[in-house]
């Protein structure tokens, strides 16, 4: 998703609200930002399995609540329309696809 949108014009640059200096996302920092949620969301979900028996349900409480919160950023930055839509995209892609994980756990 991420080489697509860069390939028809995305830029992914935001800019700190009072900071002038604007930072480019490449593909290998989202890569990686993504596998090290992904596996904290594992050791999140590994944990509460074993210490409650309703780990799945706080998992995806849990998991709905960073999702929103994570949209929060996309809002302040100072952005192009299209690399705010695709950011949202790619956090929505990430939680779609972690979801599935406290149904497949154990």
């Amino acid at each position: 998703m991420f080489t697509v949108a860069a390939a028809l014009g995305t830029d992914f640059e935001i800019t700190d609200p009072g900071k002038s200096e604007a930072h480019r996302f490449v593909a290998p920092e989202i890569a990686v930002f993504t596998l090290v949620v992904g596996l904290l969301a594992w050791g999140t979900l590994a944990v509460l399995e074993r210490f409650t028996r309703s780990a799945k349900t706080i998992w995806a409480v849990l998991a709905g609540t960073v999702l929103l919160l994570s949209f929060v950023p996309i809002g302040l930055e100072q952005a192009t329309t299209d690399t705010r839509i695709m950011l949202g995209l790619l956090h929505l892609a990430v939680g779609t696809a972690l979801f599935p994980m406290a149904r497949t756990s154990r």
